[in-house]
């Protein structure tokens, strides 16, 4: 899976956590991020230059021990 190739060179390349985030109403990104490890951390406000409005979107995170633990 391209996601996963590209996790795997991020770490790679001696990050350490990798963020990401959706929008709340999204429930096929989250499924997405889920599924790759991702934790929730925070909802913050994010301005969408599409809806034309601010909007909650959650944070997340994938640490790189998550990450190592997961292959």
């Amino acid at each position: 899976e391209a996601a996963r190739a590209v996790i795997a060179r991020y770490f790679t390349e001696g990050h350490e956590d990798l963020e990401s985030g959706h929008l709340l109403h999204n429930a096929a990104s989250r499924a997405v991020l889920c599924k790759l490890g991702f934790v929730d951390t925070v909802i913050q406000k994010r301005p969408s230059a599409s809806l034309g409005k601010s909007v909650d979107v959650q944070r997340m995170t994938l640490s790189r021990a998550a990450w190592e633990q997961s292959l």
